[in-house]
């Protein structure tokens, strides 16, 4: 019996920088690669709250009823934290069990109300204040998270060890904390991969007792993005930082973090992100540089409006 090649992934969850910026024409490459887009719960929420501070809610819509075309229509919009954990098929408990509903069918509903055009400005600038909100308290949740990482008993015992090694020792006792909180299939140090190494860097980089930087609450939203690779799907942002971090974590789900360009040009790792297929993509991987992620941009760029053009 022949066995059938395992596929790339079909999904792409985007970030905030994309959903607030990027180039529809540059995004409509994706669909013609096979792939399906959705956008984060904290792309969403970020970009939401962004319209109330600016008191105008008329270009949120705007960019959402017009990317609306290129997204998934089920499923505009994934959830992240326990939601996500719950959502596929995982179970939560102690403190990180919930009972209260989940946040997929809110935003759902108020992604089809922005599309079909029935969301006035103001609705959005009077909601985005309360959708700050509780972005603020989720963050501060993954805030503490990472807090716990950077103050484990044996912290203060790795300082003289290399980094790659204290960012692989913090992130695997940090997901051994978690682990009677979370159980899901396959585990969770392989579906959450990324996200416990990148905690595991920023505890690494950071010494027990020393405040965080004010790019903290970044930190907090990447930590939430990453989780959407274990779901199996590749996470699209255009936040080098981000990118170069995950490079340096030394995870295995690496290759599936990627620029528009990257996804809209290169060849993409087969399989899903954890597991064998996790593993194989990862000797392969190629640590990228700022300068070859801008030379493929303005390379993909420069196609997208040759072919406007003619």
């Amino acid at each position: 019996m022949n066995r059938v090649a395992p596929s790339v992934c079909k999904m792409v969850v985007v970030d905030a920088q994309i959903l607030r910026g990027t180039p529809v024409a540059l995004l409509e490459l994706l669909p013609l690669r096979g792939l399906r887009l959705h956008v984060s719960m904290i792309a969403f929420e970020e970009f939401w709250a962004q319209a109330a501070k600016e008191r105008d809610g008329s270009l949120f819509i705007k960019r959402i009823t017009r990317l609306a075309p290129l997204v998934d229509s089920k499923e505009p919009v994934k959830t992240t934290g326990g939601d996500l954990v719950r959502r596929i098929g995982g179970m939560t408990r102690g403190a990180l069990s919930s009972t209260a509903p989940s946040a997929k069918a809110g935003l759902l509903q108020m992604w089809e109300r922005i599309v079909s055009g029935r969301v006035p400005p103001e609705v959005i600038v009077e909601s985005g204040s309360k959708v700050e909100a509780g972005a603020a308290t989720r963050d501060a949740e993954f805030l503490a998270t990472l807090e716990r990482s950077r103050n484990l008993p044996s912290r203060t015992l790795l300082d003289d060890l290399p980094e790659a090694e204290r960012t692989r020792l913090l992130s695997h006792t940090f997901s051994e904390l978690l682990k009677p909180l979370i159980s899901i299939q396959g585990g969770i140090q392989e579906r959450f991969h990324a996200y416990f190494r990148y905690v595991g860097l920023l505890a690494a980089r950071t010494a027990p007792g020393v405040p965080l930087k004010p790019k903290a609450e970044n930190d907090a939203e990447d930590m939430q993005l990453l989780m959407h690779l274990g779901e199996g799907a590749f996470l699209a942002t255009e936040d080098r930082d981000l990118i170069f971090k995950v490079d340096s974590s030394d995870t295995f789900q690496a290759p599936w973090v990627r620029t528009v360009a990257e996804l809209a040009s290169i060849e993409l790792p087969v399989g899903i992100p954890w597991g064998k297929s996790a593993r194989r993509a990862a000797e392969r991987h190629v640590v990228r540089t700022r300068s070859q992620l801008k030379e493929l941009d303005v390379e993909v760029r420069a196609q997208v409006d040759a072919r406007a053009s003619h």
